[in-house]
């Protein structure tokens, strides 16, 4: 499969495109750091044995394993650093190991391939014991781990340090966070790295390099920009790093994901690069937009690059793309400068004559990029700050903040600047509470404030000891869409979560709500790499109320937890029966999908399934895209998306209520 930027299933074939990727060349080099410790040695005297029998690799697994349950139940005798580094890179090998045994790498020769991975195992193992930590002081190229509570995994990341980053102790690097492409063989044992060409180019500039893995194709949207921002911590938290000079560059899928993270992280980057990346949503996907549904609408323009392009004012943007672009059509690119040319933003164009989609596999557009970075330093305080948001969980922009909204399922915009004489102006749309931080570097600390909102002066006088102002929240009782507790149903699944089916209803019942449950835990494992925990509802503890969000299978007369909920939640429904505002839905064709906030636990999500399970026609890393707070569907599919055809669809509004403005039906 060629590495694109798919939304759909993609069946463009190129066998002749270059490799995108140095397949070993992370795990040789961790091989050889490792063996430069005496305390690994002993693992690395001989090269791979490839006669070694699959028997004798797992011996040598359950060895691994029945450590990593050692060092984690005795965790707290280790170094903290060491255990968290070392740690999630050792539950990283097992399971690279475990895929690599079932054979699920075409890419590796699968014996050296184990021999390897197990040997860095052991290696790790020691360095653990002996509170070591894995690649001290080493330069080059990294492969590293964190652990993900989201559904108990490791999940990998690229690094590459430049050969002098030890030689100056105190000097603070640049650091560039690539985005690959799309490409069906990406796993854990085959991730998309950089080539050693590219590599050296970083070298030579002076740049530290990290590469999420992404979740593998998720476009780094929901759980695949949790990653990014994962890394970026992970990052700060282990390297000597300009927090000014971080810069963002994407190619493919991964230039749809630098426009959406950056856009809703502008304050995070210095400056951006795009490489071959759509922009438009509608325009891939060939939908007229006043024809899709509003809610799906909101959904879409959440992460959509265009419909955020205000976010940008601030943040400089590269754009390189291939003249004769065969699959994202240049029109994406070209509409994109246009629209930053007529809000008069900080960008670069290159149009690559006669070039078509893959130039992001020579170097040119590498070099390009970091001369454009070479360029920019952050600046947290612009004077000016523009910033469109569907959601206060994408509330902040440098100095300003957006609460909370006024009305669900509609954006929400400000628009701040500091004037003369000490005047700040905020306007916003669709904005029910805000705050703002001082920019001291613009002011003069010899005047009074004056803070105006949409004209009406609400903070007037001195401002030196104080951090900002904020406007309060509005809190009448039970719960509200502020402070983490948003939705739609996908943010359910980018916090801790549970799989949890229903044993109540007689076996049939149960077997058919055990059936979904090992689906969508299936469906996660091909499509985020996790493995989320599947449990019965008896099997549901006060712990896990308190640390999951819960994805209930079944109604109250099939699920246990379910039945302690019902009462507490503003839908009313049984299988093959809904009540939504007052209408009713029948229909052994039905499902029906809606998220909560657990009355058991407010700081926690409930999502519940009940009928006819959903997205059987949706690409495997689509999943969850287009589903909103609540929604009754039947078992066809809608032909412009792939979903199936909602029968009632709706946000909850700013109290978790049911409000018939924010509901949509179809007749069909």
């Amino acid at each position: 499969m060629v590495a694109c930027t798919c939304s759909t299933t993609c069946t463009t074939s190129d066998t002749s495109r270059p490799s995108r990727r140095s397949r070993a060349y992370p795990l040789l080099l961790l091989w050889g750091i490792l063996c430069t410790s005496r305390l690994s040695a002993a693992f690395c005297d001989e090269a791979p044995d490839a006669e070694k029998s699959a028997r004798s690799f797992q011996l040598r697994l359950a060895s691994l394993e029945k450590s990593a349950v050692s060092f984690q139940k005795d965790s707290g005798k280790y170094d903290r650093e060491v255990f968290a580094v070392n740690y999630p890179l050792l539950l990283l090998k097992i399971e690279k190991v475990k895929l690599l045994l079932k054979r699920e790498s075409a890419w590796y020769s699968t014996t050296d391939s184990t021999e390897r991975e197990i040997k860095e195992g052991e290696a790790l193992t020691k360095l653990i014991a002996s509170n070591r930590l894995a690649y001290e002081n080493a330069t080059g190229f990294q492969e590293r781990a964190y652990f993900s509570e989201v559904d108990d995994s490791p999940q990998p990341y690229f690094v590459y340090l430049p050969k002098a980053y030890y030689d100056s102790p105190t000097k603070p690097y640049p650091l560039m966070v690539f985005l690959h492409g799309y490409d069906t063989s990406t796993t854990k044992v085959n991730a998309w790295t950089l080539s050693s060409n590219v590599l050296d180019l970083c070298d030579r500039k002076g740049y530290v390099v990290a590469i999420p893995y992404g979740r593998r194709n998720t476009d780094f949207v929901s759980i695949g920009e949790v990653d990014v921002m994962t890394v970026i911590g992970e990052m700060k938290k282990h390297f000597r790093l300009d927090p000014d000079r971080i810069y963002l560059m994407g190619v493919s899928m991964g230039g749809y994901g630098a426009y959406a993270v950056s856009e809703h992280y502008p304050d995070v980057f210095a400056a951006v690069s795009v490489v071959a990346g759509r922009t438009d949503h509608y325009f891939w996907q060939k939908l007229d937009r006043q024809k899709v549904a509003p809610f799906k609408q909101w959904l879409i323009d959440g992460d959509n690059p265009i419909s955020l392009v205000d976010n940008l004012r601030n943040l400089p943007l590269y754009l390189t793309q291939g003249e004769h672009d065969s699959l994202v059509d240049i029109t994406h690119s070209r509409r994109m400068v246009e629209t930053l040319k007529k809000l008069s933003f900080t960008f670069k164009f290159d149009e690559i004559k006669d070039e078509n989609h893959w130039i992001y596999f020579d170097n040119a557009c590498y070099e390009a990029s970091l001369d454009w970075f070479d360029k920019y330093r952050r600046d947290l305080f612009p004077r000016l700050i523009t910033y469109t948001t569907y959601s206060p969980k994408y509330g902040r922009a440098y100095w300003v903040e957006i609460k909370e909204l006024k009305e669900w399922g509609k954006p929400a915009d400000i628009r701040a600047e500091v004037k003369t004489n000490n005047v700040i102006e905020v306007k916003t749309k669709n904005v029910a509470a805000l705050s703002v931080e001082f920019p001291k570097s613009l002011l003069d600390p010899a005047r009074p404030v004056v803070l105006q909102w949409n004209n009406e002066k609400v903070f007037g006088g001195s401002w030196q000891s104080q951090a900002g102002w904020e406007s309060p929240l509005n809190s009448p009782p039970g719960p509200q869409k502020v402070n983490g507790r948003y939705g739609p149903i996908k943010e359910a699944f980018n916090e801790p979560f549970l799989l949890v089916y229903g044993t109540q209803g007689g076996d049939r019942t149960k077997v058919t709500l055990s059936a979904k449950a090992q689906k969508m835990e299936e469906e996660w494992r091909r499509f985020a790499d996790g493995s989320p925990t599947v449990k019965t509802d008896a099997q549901v503890t006060e712990t896990d109320l308190v640390q999951r969000n819960l994805i209930l299978f079944g109604d109250a007369s099939q699920n246990l937890v379910v039945a302690r909920l019902q009462k507490q939640l503003p839908i009313e429904f049984k299988e093959g029966e809904y009540h939504v505002n007052g209408q009713t839905y029948r229909g052994e064709d039905l499902g029906f999908m809606m998220l909560f906030p657990n009355p058991l636990n407010p700081k926690r999500y409930v999502v519940v399934q009940t009928g006819v399970y959903w997205g059987d026609s949706l690409p495997i890393n689509h999943k969850f895209d287009l589903l909103p707070d609540f929604l009754v569907y039947n078992n066809r599919t809608d032909t412009s998306d792939y979903t199936n055809k909602y029968v009632c669809a709706g946000f909850f509004n700013n109290n978790w209520q049911v409000d018939k403005n924010l509901i949509w039906t179809n007749g069909q």
